[in-house]
Order: structure tokens, then C-alpha cells, then sequence
């Protein structure tokens, strides 16, 4: 199922989402956690590119080897640049 800029998802109180990126990030949220994907730019010929996610609470995992991630939740930024 596509997932867009802007969308907001959200998981049960028993389960988890799995989201992969056309960039081979991989997103994994845990029970109970609303998140927003504000921001998602990739260059298929220079393979680079940007995520910009927000985190409502409870917890997100992301893995990648991409140069830019900038996540937010209630009580900090996070920056890998």
C-alpha cells in the first residue's frame, strides 16, 4: 500500500508498522505510535535524498544508509546529517 508526504499513520496497541522507502530506509514503528512522514526526497540517479518524520510518542526505528534524516518527537530533534 503507497504511503504519501503527509500522511499520518498510526498502530494498534498490539501491533507495529513496517514502511520501506524507495531508498531502502526502513521505517518500523511500535504499538501505539502516531507518526507523519513530512518530508521524503530522493534522487534516483544520485541516490541521494532526505526524511523529514515526526513522532507523536512511543517509538520509531529507522535504518539507512542515507545521508539526511531529521526526526521529531514532543521532547527532541533528532539529526543525522
Amino acid at each position: 500500500m503507497p504511503v504519501f508526504v503527509g500522511e499520518r499513520l498510526r498502530t494498534t496497541a498490539a501491533g507495529s508498522r513496517r514502511l520501506m522507502l524507495a531508498d531502502d530506509r526502513l521505517i518500523t514503528a511500535g504499538p501505539h505510535s502516531p507518526w507523519l512522514i513530512n518530508d521524503f526526497q530522493f534522487d534516483t540517479t544520485t541516490h541521494e535524498g532526505n526524511l523529514l518524520t515526526t513522532l507523536a510518542k512511543r517509538t520509531l526505528s529507522v535504518v539507512t544508509g542515507c545521508d539526511a534524516i531529521f526526526a521529531s518527537t514532543s521532547t527532541a530533534i533528532l539529526k543525522k546529517a
